[in-house]
């Protein structure tokens, strides 16, 4: 997260004056003036941070039944839990449950018994009537009931409608239900929901009763599988269903019935992707169906619950002429793909998140190769490394298995995704495809209805490799980064040696042979007509020197030509050496060659070939890669190649070639060469590229282009959304007078309106109203605001503001907030200003000397 430095304003002036008056006071005084510090008592303390392990428990919960009385009108509950327990421990007399901001009416055991029990805090205790055994299991019933504050979620549809669903990653099913809410836990269950007849239930398992009483219907479900509180769901609303089967198992999908037409169309590969997991996986499903059911305000994308996966509407109804670029159907494999890792098996730990979600994001990558090549294949590969990199720059390089976290939602990042999914794939390339399938296969097999931990599943793999795999889990697994590693030729002859190399400042540079997977890192070697042979080599020390035996004399090396390896390059390759790949056959290595040059200093003699390529390449990824080498290399003569690549039959390389186009020096031809292209464009997702760039380039007329976008309400949110992008960065110029500006943006700060849309429209009025004092009130505002997404980029706002006086409203939201992401932004936003303000004050109390 990008912080900007905290503005001046009337607190800082007042900070700044109280520690001017104290640098010259005595000690006693000075202490009494920190008193009058307007950011004194407003600290957002650095919680505890420590590994998040499954912990030692003395009892096991095998069932739990939920009955639940909804009141949508009220967004309260009444209901209550009966868990079946068994001892694990020689003598357990007291339970200790989790259940946070409902209230306990009662607790009884199997023989009706009342038992005492304390609720403090978020935990429950309750003391048994007699001692709990390891032979004979005991009931207890939990009746409760209250408001959530998370995890069970109240919002409404299109037409108004009640709309009730769950979502309780990582820990929130304590927030609705009594429960041991870790991942390790699991249990079978037995789940009955009452709501108001006009809605309908969906959840995972079998639908075994509906039963109807006067104005409100009961819906019944029992899932024999066990799993964790974290995978228990539901969801009501009124529903059409949409259905299809795949993989052997009926799959249906609830909609809204206003969307069945565009629901159908988003799900139109959902059998081949599940035809696909489970040939992949060799394994059918346990449980009889899956079902997906949209719905509005979900925290994420979606949420992989077993047996009943929840998506984001919006996020999955995607306007059909945007597909191309915004194709539901990844969303759909990567959900998907936790039906088996994540539901079937599931992480012990949330220290262990990468075996679930690394896994999903991997198989969705395979599914993408399966469905539509390994050019598309090695492009998603790409961005998950990319990803990944830049979430080591935020916070440091982590292991995958290091669980160290203050709050677990801070292990869901790119590392524990795309990184996952990158090391993953390394792994695969070094035992081979068919052993990496069986290992994978036979981790399901052994472990299903399991919970496991990283540790367990690596040595699963291990069984299926030719040999140790020790060192390369202890590089990719068990430690954080990647190395940077350099091929370098010695000399340019037949007898050539090369030498390979680790940097020195690389996060392994102290592994060893862990580095590499020792014989299997491919090179390739050319010369000028291009890639002429690909040699294998061992890199068991941080530099080796490898004699060749060449028929031809090499100018260059180029490490990892299939792209499977995991390391950054320590130093950008020759211009030699990329140019030579640009005449690849292989469109990967010529898209590989593109990026080269772009990192290159002296590359503007490779202009024509990449002119060439833009214009005929038959490979869209190469054209589009072509389009930000050429803005790179030649921005000055990129204009007539650019703007025939707006016309690109491919809507990646328009895209990419809008971006290209904007980040040249403002002038008019490049603006008009964009808004033309917004005016021929169909694909609403190049279109808000395109409004972008024009602001990127402070288009004369922009404004006016922009009140079309926005005082259309059937326009396409992603080009409502990138027409507030374009208004934000307008606002970064002084040219534009903020006023014009929040007048187009306040509508779309409305309530009626998308979340993700305020959610923009309010990053874009804290960029327009900064030098405005009073806009801090209004963003503050937003902080209680009914969305959780628009309390978060109120957050994130506040944050980008750097305004110490927004640290009073920061501290009363945490205090209130439930919901752990706004709650993780709002700790961000008070810390960031905490530390301005901490700067702020050793810049005033450092002693200054007259210059001489």
């Amino acid at each position: 997260m990008r912080v900007r430095p905290s503005r001046p304003s009337y607190v800082l002036a007042l900070l700044a004056g109280l520690l001017a008056a104290a640098c010259s006071l005595p000690l006693r005084e000075r202490d009494e003036l920190d008193a009058l510090d307007p950011t004194a008592g407003l600290r957002f303390p650095e919680p505890p941070r420590f590994a998040r392990e499954a912990p030692r428990r003395s009892f096991d919960v095998r069932h739990i039944a939920l009955e639940l009385a909804v009141d949508p009108v009220r967004a309260a509950i009444e209901g209550s839990a009966e868990l079946e327990l068994l001892a694990l421990d020689e003598e357990v007399r007291v339970l200790a449950l989790d259940l946070e901001g409902l209230d306990v009416r009662s607790i009884t055991d199997g023989a009706g018994r009342s038992l005492s029990f304390a609720h403090v805090g978020g935990e429950l205790a309750i003391a048994l009537a007699e001692t709990l055994s390891r032979e004979q299991p005991q009931r207890v019933r939990i009746a409760y009931g209250g408001r959530p504050a998370t995890g069970l979620y109240f919002s409404r549809d299109g037409a108004g409608r009640a709309q009730i669903f769950t979502h309780n990653q990582p820990e929130q099913a304590r927030a609705w239900f009594p429960c041991v809410d870790a991942p390790d836990e699991r249990q079978t269950l037995a789940l009955r929901v009452r709501v108001p007849r006009a809605l309908a239930v969906a959840a995972g398992g079998a639908l075994v009763a509906r039963d109807e009483d006067g104005v409100y219907a009961s819906y019944s479900f029992e899932l024999d599988f066990p799993l964790p509180s974290y995978l228990v769901s539901f969801a009501a609303g009124v529903f059409t269903e949409v259905r299809a089967r795949g993989g052997g198992r009926e799959l249906v999908l609830r909609c809204e019935p206003e969307d069945e037409a565009a629901a159908r169309a988003a799900f139109a590969q959902a059998s081949s992707i599940h035809d696909f997991l489970t040939e992949w996986t060799g394994c059918e499903l346990p449980w009889p169906a899956v079902g997906y059911t949209l719905v509005r305000g979900l925290p994420a994308g979606g949420m992989e619950n077993l047996g009943h996966v929840l998506l984001e509407r919006e996020r999955f109804l995607v306007d059909p002429a945007a597909k191309e670029l915004e194709d539901p159907a990844d969303l759909l494999a990567h959900e998907a793909a936790h039906q088996w890792f994540g539901d079937l098996v599931s992480p012990r730990s949330w220290g262990d998140l990468w075996i679930s979600e690394g896994f999903a994001s991997y198989l969705h990558l395979l599914w993408v190769e399966h469905a539509r090549g390994r050019e598309e294949f090695l492009r998603w590969m790409r961005w998950s490394r990319e990803d990944a990199r830049a979430a080591d720059l935020r916070r440091g390089p982590r292991a995958l298995d290091d669980g160290v976290c203050a709050h677990p939602l801070e292990l869901f990042d790119a590392a524990v995704y795309g990184g996952a999914a990158a090391r993953l794939h390394f792994l695969r390339s070094q035992i081979g495809a068919e052993a990496f399938r069986e290992a994978c296969r036979a981790v399901l097999r052994e472990n299903a209805g399991r919970s496991i931990a990283g540790r367990e599943l690596l040595a699963t793999f291990q069984r299926f490799a030719s040999a140790d795999l020790t060192p390369l889990f202890a590089a990719w697994f068990h430690r954080g980064g990647e190395p940077a590693l350099s091929a370098r030729l010695l000399s340019s002859a037949p007898r050539a040696t090369l030498r390979l190399a680790v940097g020195e400042g690389s996060a392994q540079a102290n592994a060893g042979a862990a580095l590499l997977w020792p014989g299997d890192l491919e090179i390739a070697l050319g010369d000028e007509r291009g890639a002429r042979r690909v040699v294998r080599a061992a890199l068991p020390e941080r530099s080796v020197e490898i004699p060749l035996e060449l028929d031809f004399a090499p100018r260059w090396a180029w490490l990892d030509p299939g792209e499977s390896a995991l390391f950054r390059r320590e130093e950008p390759p020759s211009q030699e050496a990329a140019l030579a790949l640009l005449s690849s056959e292989d469109a990967v290595l010529r898209a590989a060659g593109l990026r080269a040059l772009r990192a290159g200093e002296e590359a503007a003699r490779s202009r024509a070939a990449v002119e060439a390529l833009i214009a005929r390449d038959p490979s869209a990824i190469v054209r589009a890669e072509s389009a930000l080498a050429l803005a790179r290399i030649a921005p000055g003569e990129a204009l007539e190649a650019l703007r025939q690549a707006l016309g690109d039959g491919e809507a990646r390389v328009r895209e990419t070639a809008a971006r290209a186009l904007g980040s040249l020096e403002p002038e008019f031809a490049v603006a008009m060469s964009l808004r033309r292209a917004w005016e021929a464009e169909a694909n609403p997702l190049v279109r808000a590229a395109l409004l972008e760039e024009l602001g990127r380039q402070r288009a004369a007329g922009l404004l006016g282009i922009l009140d079309l976008v926005l005082d259309d309400p059937l326009r396409a949110p992603p080009e409502r959304r990138g027409a507030l992008r374009a208004l934000e960065l307008l606002a970064s110029s002084t040219r534009r007078s903020a006023p014009e500006i929040l007048e187009r943006i306040e509508p779309s700060l409305d309530s009626a309106r998308a979340p993700r849309e305020r959610a923009i429209a309010l990053a874009a009025l804290e960029r327009a109203s900064r030098g405005d004092l009073h806009s801090r009130a209004r963003l503050e505002r937003f902080l209680r605001d009914q969305d959780p997404l628009v309390r978060r980029a109120a957050a994130l706002a506040l944050e980008q503001r750097g305004d110490l006086a927004a640290l009073a409203a920061l501290v009363r939201a945490e205090r209130t907030e439930r919901e752990p992401r706004v709650r993780l932004a709002l700790l961000s936003a008070g810390r960031a200003l905490n530390a301005s303000a901490d700067r702020a004050k050793r810049k005033l109390a450092a002693p200054s000397f007259p210059a001489r």
